[in-house]
This record gives structure tokens, C-alpha cells and sequence, in this order.
């Protein structure tokens, strides 16, 4: 029996995600290309880009699980994706960006510059690579993984302040380029290799999973990064022991890190989720029930865990 879970990529994932990739040459070019898996290693590592991954588990603890679905995206500036769009590159994308990256011109935005332009004028999202199994979409296992995929995108971009999306042009797929089409996305220049979809534009996509990325306000509880970091790990479904092993940190850090979130949560009384109990001998709120009363308020206000910086 295997099962289907979503997680986050990591930097050690990248030479099995190479492998992946290699299915759909003919959207990214030859990813095989050591440098190219050195660069993207690094942009995880740096931060510069987010993967999403669907795997399939087996029973069998010993095969390794299989990437059904995969995400890697990042931000550009408004002024750099302006300019891609005023003259659209002749190779794909996605080369030209890694290109940059190489001859070290960053084009893809760091953290602290993620911060600043999510508190100012707003982001580019730039799609670097994306896959979901091949065969018929409309197949169960395909709309598992699309849903799971949506989820994850949600999850892990709802907060930020983005104004355009740019997403390579799939290259030998009309059905790829059709399904984009369908989303709200146009094509750049007669060059077919970059695709452009105006967020300003989401209200007329009431469903769209994209409107996370218009939804956005300043954090309010003032969380430190660890307690950022914390907090998005868990809504992944990390346990305090995956959690620690993931930052690098003892449980008992874990564990101070959660009372200083809900010493926050407290510290906002209009907030009221760990009511006080009408009678005094009545049990006070459990850390499991605070844990997952923080959780379901983090998950509809993602901005609170998001990169900002005021003015």
C-alpha cells in the first residue's frame, strides 16, 4: 500500500530531483548538468528558492520513496521581471535565470530581500520547474497530487505580497500550455518561452489557488525567526522531534521556543484563544490544545510566519 504525503525539498533532495527531472527534458533542458545541481543545492541552501514535493511512500520502509509531483519556485523584483517581460528571452527561461545565477547577478531575490520588497511595492513569483504524473489529468493519482500540490503552495507562499507570476512556457506539452492558459496565465513576445499571469487580475478567479498571494497584511504577533521557523515546520505536520532535527536543535529548545509563541498568543488579548475558564477550578488549556489552536490561526494568517520588513 503507498501513501501519498507532501513535504518540503531540501538540499539533499536535489540530485534525486535531478533523476526526476530528467523524465521532462524537453521543458528544462539537459538537468543532468552537475553545475545545475550544484546551483540549485545552493539556491535551497540560500534560500533563494522553495521546493514542494508530493512522494508516494511504500509499506516497505527500505524503497525509497517516489517524487510524484514537484515545485521549485522563486522571487524576482517587479524592475527584473518587468524587464523579462519587455524583452522575453530566446532561450527558456529558466536557463537564462540559472545562467545569471551562475555569473553570479542573483536575478533571484535573497531573504532579506524578499523582506523588503514583500513590505514595499510587492514580488514576482518566477515558477522554475513543475511536474505532475504524466498520463491522464484527470486520473485519481493526478488529482490527488494537483490537490496536495495546491495545499503546499498555499502553505508555504500564502503571506507574500506578489503582483505578477511567471511560469516557463512548456516546451513539446500543448497540453501543459493549454492548462496555464486555463489558469489565468497569457504568453510574453512571439519567442514562446515565458508565460505571464497579472495577479492584479485574481478577483475574476474567485477559486484560484493563486489568491493567496494577494491576501497579505502586516504580522502582528512580532515572531522571532526561530519562532517562524518552528511554526512552519509544524504546520508541515513535523513532530517536536523532527522538528529539532530539522533546525539543529535540542527538544528542550523546541519546547521553549512553543512557550514563548504562546506567551505572544496571550500577550493579544483581542485574540482570545486560550480563553480563560469561567470557573476557577475549571482545567486551564492543555499545550496540545494551545499547539493546535496557534496552528489553525497561523494557517489563516500566514503573514505572520512570512519574511517582512516595515518601512
Amino acid at each position: 500500500m503507498s501513501i501519498f504525503q507532501r513535504r518540503l525539498v531540501r538540499a539533499d533532495d536535489v540530485r534525486r530531483i535531478g533523476a526526476h527531472l530528467r523524465q521532462f527534458e524537453h521543458h528544462y533542458g539537459p538537468v543532468e548538468d552537475e553545475q545545475r545541481v550544484v546551483l540549485l543545492q545552493q539556491l535551497l541552501q540560500e534560500k533563494a528558492a522553495t521546493g514542494l514535493m508530493v512522494e508516494r511512500n511504500s509499506a516497505d520502509a527500505e524503497v525509497l520513496p517516489e517524487i510524484v509531483a514537484l515545485g521549485i519556485s522563486g522571487f524576482l523584483s517587479l524592475d527584473d521581471a518587468n524587464r523579462l517581460l519587455e524583452s522575453p528571452p530566446e532561450e527558456p527561461i529558466v536557463d537564462r535565470i540559472y545562467a545569471l545565477e551562475q555569473q553570479g547577478r542573483q536575478p533571484l531575490l535573497r531573504p532579506e530581500q524578499i523582506a523588503h520588497a514583500n513590505a514595499g511595492d510587492g514580488l514576482a513569483l518566477m515558477f522554475l520547474h513543475f511536474s505532475l504524473p504524466p498520463g491522464d489529468p484527470e486520473a485519481p493519482e493526478t488529482q490527488q497530487a494537483l490537490a496536495l500540490m495546491q495545499s503546499s503552495f498555499r502553505l508555504h507562499h500564502g503571506g507574500y505580497h506578489c503582483n505578477i507570476a511567471l511560469h516557463p512556457v512548456p516546451q513539446g506539452d500543448p497540453k501543459g500550455k493549454q492548462s496555464l492558459l486555463q489558469m489565468g496565465f497569457e504568453p510574453v513576445g512571439n519567442r514562446d518561452t515565458l508565460m505571464v499571469f497579472d495577479l492584479r487580475t485574481i478577483d475574476q478567479y474567485p477559486y484560484h489557488p493563486f489568491n493567496c498571494l494577494r491576501r497579505t497584511r502586516a504580522p502582528t504577533l512580532g515572531l522571532s525567526p526561530g519562532e517562524r521557523e518552528l511554526l512552519n515546520l509544524a504546520l508541515w505536520g513535523n513532530s517536536d522531534v523532527l522538528i529539532a532535527e530539522s533546525l539543529n536543535i535540542s527538544l528542550d529548545t523546541v519546547r521553549k521556543r512553543w512557550r514563548k509563541v504562546f506567551q505572544k498568543i496571550e500577550d493579544q488579548p483581542d485574540l482570545a484563544l486560550f480563553p480563560e475558564p469561567e470557573k476557577a477550578d475549571a482545567p486551564q488549556t492543555r499545550g496540545p490544545e494551545k499547539r493546535q489552536r496557534v496552528l489553525q490561526f497561523i494557517d489563516t494568517h500566514l503573514e505572520e510566519i512570512r519574511l517582512f520588513q516595515g518601512k
